[in-house]
């Protein structure tokens, strides 16, 4: 009895409790500008999300600190009343913030989210209105979207759907123009693809022989397939076993950069830089490979059989995204962690060309990375170095593809093969072909039963 009567009392105190010391953040953010710091930072540090620091000299809207951006937002009705409530609702939701990767003030988020971005209610439904627009002029394009997750827009207005949606404009018209090129090329490339369907192992070593005298080769996978990491570790391994002369390097999403606290104390996704040096991507141990949570067993292979593998994947950035919601703005995420990568990778590679000036340099990362398809790809940084990308694809994913779309399941190639194969474009288009495709190589790995159990597996823990 006495349990239940303590428990009914707290039900009745912490919502009060709350009330009295949010309310006045919330109040002073509508009545009264030059009183939110106090409020906000009193009405946040009472249900402890750590690192958020409201400094005494960076007064919020008071004054002279006011930026223009916060001028222009006034002048909306609702949308200074909108943007606080957004901002406090971010930081209440975001109890796993790590002090390393903590939030800046409200002045210096409004600024660095809205100063170059700002979008009007209306104008953002007249972007929204848009992008249907787009999507509903070509239905077979239309159908294609399905499988591109990329291409799915932010309706609820906030400064990453903004960001995202006019991303996902110049990304749609840029991947329906590609779409179409290939739509209306002869035979729609069939002609040109030259396919060698064998087993793995005859093909992993014909691929290996047609990319062993390349300077920058990207590999991209779908997650959680068993199969495809296995065939990229088997490449990666017969490339090294055909350049036996040859230093080889692997940069990987999959292995996380150090975290470097100094420089991310009170940043955003916004206003985040990662410098790069000498200590910022070491090398990856043994022992650092066989605590990795994900693509473990062919991190470790590669390490043992002595390939340098090193991080590309920076983890504060990660954790802005996060703390700015940002997990379902594709495009804008992507694109961001894209640029840390390039800068992590030219600055390695500078360092090991002045010893190894032949080196081959292998990325091994996510398709949403590497396609040629998407805007940002990783690619189009390394434009000089003229970089092959090889797209995976596993027999049940397949059909995200362009040429599944196009050609149909019936095509072999696509067809639940028991075969593994890989594909590449001939003729005087083939490299007009491979940009406007995505591809340079396109493999296909047919399923296996440990693939099988292994996916199984991991559906069962992710529904527990």
């Amino acid at each position: 009895m006495r349990k239940s009567y303590l428990f009914f009392m707290l039900c009745l105190t912490v919502p009060a409790y709350a009330q009295k010391n949010l309310l006045p953040a919330v109040r002073a953010g509508m009545a009264r500008p030059a009183g939110v710091s106090q409020h906000l930072a009193k009405g946040i540090s009472a249900v402890g999300v750590p690192g958020l620091n409201l400094p005494p000299d960076a007064a919020v809207f008071g004054g002279r600190n006011v930026p223009a951006a916060y001028e222009r937002i006034k002048r909306l009705p609702g949308a200074d009343k909108f943007l606080l409530r957004e901002f406090i609702r971010k930081q209440l939701s975001k109890p796993f913030l790590t002090p390393y990767a903590s939030v800046t003030n409200w002045r210096k988020h409004q600024a660095a989210s809205y100063e170059s971005s700002l979008q009007t209610p209306e104008e953002f439904q007249a972007t929204l209105r848009q992008i249907d627009r787009m999507t509903l002029q070509d239905p077979d394009f239309k159908k294609f979207l399905f499988f591109r997750p990329e291409a799915s827009l932010l309706s609820d207005y906030s400064a990453e759907a903004v960001l995202n949606n006019k991303l996902l404009v110049s990304h749609l018209q840029y991947l329906h123009q590609k779409f179409n090129w290939m739509k209306h090329y002869p035979n729609q490339g069939r002609d040109a693809l030259h396919s060698v369907i064998s087993s793995w192992g005859n093909v992993v070593r014909q691929l290996a022989g047609r990319l062993r005298q390349e300077k920058l080769i990207m590999l991209g996978e779908g997650h959680y397939q068993l199969e495809v990491q296995q065939a990229v570790g088997d490449l990666i391994l017969e490339l090294k076993k055909q350049n036996p002369n040859r230093r080889i390097v692997v940069f990987s999403e999959f292995a996380h950069l150090p975290v470097a606290g100094p420089q991310v104390v009170n940043q955003t996704a916004e206003t985040y830089y990662r410098r790069v040096d000498e200590s910022t991507s070491p090398q990856l141990s043994v022992e650092q490979a066989q605590q990795k949570r994900y693509a473990r067993d062919v991190l470790l292979r590669l390490v043992r059989a002595q390939v340098e593998v090193y991080p590309l994947e920076d983890v504060v950035l990660i954790d802005l995204l996060k703390a700015a919601n940002r997990q379902k703005a594709m495009l804008l995420q992507v694109a961001s962690r894209n640029k840390i990568w390039a800068r992590v990778m030219e600055y390695k590679m500078a360092q090991i060309r002045k010893t190894d000036p032949d080196a081959l340099f292998i990325v091994y990362a996510g398709l949403g990375h590497v396609n040629r398809q998407r805007q940002y790809p990783l690619a189009a940084f390394f434009a000089p170095e003229k970089p092959v990308t090889v797209e995976f694809q596993f027999d049940p994913f397949v059909k995200k593809n362009i040429l599944h779309f196009l050609w149909g399941e019936e095509v072999p190639l696509f067809a639940r093969p028991l075969r593994a194969s890989f594909s590449y474009w001939t003729g005087e288009d083939a490299s007009l072909l491979a940009r406007n495709s995505g591809f340079d190589y396109l493999v296909v790995v047919p399923h296996s039963l440990k693939g099988k159990l292994q996916r199984k597996y991991v559906s069962f823990i992710n529904s527990l």
